[in-house]
């Protein structure tokens, strides 16, 4: 099971976990503490078990992240820096993938849900992933399952 880590500036290490890489990384996190790197923690749903280690670091004194912002606020020079960057613009989407696009979080979804909740057909809302993927604004982490890449 792959683990999805965000390294800032080597100085910050912000999780978000993933089903069965608790473990990992909880000890990713132990490391960060030890080279004295800000831990960041992404929750996610109270009622999950994916989300168990994460809210477990924010117990333990990690940085609650509901946003970007959070981690720009801890690190004013990147603001200087990332002025520059692109912002994406969800109105460059196509109809299908924009409404795709609109249905994905951080939470992992089944390829079924996606197609329900942007009430397109399930065909559709293949080709809209595919498209999205391609484009790097989503990720396919288990078969069918996806979530927004940020």
């Amino acid at each position: 099971m792959c683990e999805r880590h965000i390294y800032f500036w080597k100085t910050a290490n912000a999780k978000r976990f993933l089903p069965g890489s608790e473990t990992g990384s909880l000890i990713t996190a132990d490391c960060g503490l030890e080279q004295n790197k800000e831990i960041f923690a992404l929750p996610g749903n109270v009622t999950s078990d994916v989300s168990r280690g994460c809210h477990r670091l924010i117990q333990q004194g990690a940085k609650l992240v509901s946003g970007p912002e959070d981690i720009l606020n801890e690190f004013p020079k990147f603001r200087v820096f990332s002025h520059n960057v692109c912002q994406f613009d969800k109105n460059s989407l196509a109809r299908g993938e924009k409404m795709v696009y609109d249905v994905l979080s951080l939470e992992p979804k089944c390829l079924e849900q996606i197609a329900s909740e942007a009430r397109l057909p399930v065909t559709e809302t293949v080709t809209s992933l595919y498209y999205l993927k391609r484009q790097g604004l989503a990720e396919e982490i288990l078969k069918n399952y996806y979530i927004i890449k940020i």
